[in-house]
């Protein structure tokens, strides 16, 4: 009788300790997508992972190609989302460059140091032929990158280092600051650069801006879902934006890509139609053969 019980109290901790790693692997999840740009003929790349830990939600972004960018194009500039049922009010917090990857300057801003981080609200003109480090991981972007919970259309939530005619001064993680550019969510600079990015390469469209190399991590307040336990099926869409321009390249996980089902009519014709023509020529050949 006691090993029976020993039994039970082992299966019973077994199935608890798999809830709980069950449950801890749930409350992260991740999409990636793939495409091709059509300007440059670079192959685009990209992951979102979103992370729930207590009120916040975490988005970390990354230009995951491993191409080199060549234009604005191929810059990842922001992504979407929009959740199956729930609407929280989520509020943009904070915006960090990720714990690996660096901010970087394609080509040496005319005139200054290659270490030289540009002064809030100046724009460097685009020259020169080499690339520099200008700030590491950890580095502050907030006042760069923009945040809106109220978009229309398919994609409820948006992040994005351009304004693509959506995105304005006010939207940003930081309004206290700027890094470069405008005080607004404008042109290419702070956008994600690709893993592979060789950038000392580029034409005049990214020479001189700040790119980051290669991930953004977000932090959104105001998540009070915390008991949800399958974080993947809370989402109804997911799209990357890539460039200045909503008109510029987007991609989009396969999880997302609408099937459109043939209808049975149509299905129901086409058999009809291959019927009726084997029907016409067993008639014709009876015929030929009758002659």
């Amino acid at each position: 009788m006691r090993k029976v019980f020993i039994q039970a109290a082992l299966i019973s901790v077994a199935f608890i300790g798999l809830t709980e790693s069950a449950n801890a692997s749930a409350i992260e999840t991740s999409f990636t997508a793939t495409g091709t740009n059509a300007t440059t003929g670079n192959g685009l790349s990209a992951n979102v992972r979103f992370v729930q830990s207590a009120s916040t939600l975490k988005v970390i972004l990354t230009n995951t190609s491993n191409l080199d960018v060549m234009e604005p194009s191929d810059v990842l500039t922001g992504v979407y989302f929009k959740f199956n049922t729930l609407s929280p009010t989520l509020v943009a917090n904070t915006a960090f460059v990720g714990s690996t990857t660096n901010t970087v300057t394609p080509g040496n801003p005319s005139g200054l140091p290659n270490s030289y981080v540009i002064s809030s609200g100046n724009n460097p003109s685009p020259g020169g032929t080499s690339g520099s480090t200008i700030s590491g991981p950890g580095t502050d972007v907030g006042s760069e990158f923009a945040f809106r919970g109220n978009l229309a259309g398919n994609v409820q939530y948006g992040i994005s280092s351009s304004g693509l005619g959506l995105f304005g001064p006010g939207d940003r993680f930081d309004t206290s600051t700027n890094l470069q550019g405008p005080a607004d969510p404008d042109g290419i600079q702070y956008g994600i650069t690709s893993a592979g990015d060789n950038i000392n390469t580029g034409n005049g469209g990214i020479f001189g801006q700040h790119l980051v190399k290669n991930t953004v991590v977000f932090e959104l307040t105001g998540w009070s879902f915390q008991t949800v336990s399958d974080l993947a099926n809370l989402f109804s869409m997911v799209r990357f934006q890539y460039g200045t321009a909503l008109s510029e390249p987007t991609i989009t996980p396969p999880e997302f890509l609408i099937e459109v089902p043939v209808p049975t009519g149509v299905v129901l014709m086409g058999l009809g139609g291959v019927l009726l023509a084997g029907y016409s020529a067993r008639k014709s050949l009876k015929k030929v053969q009758l002659a």
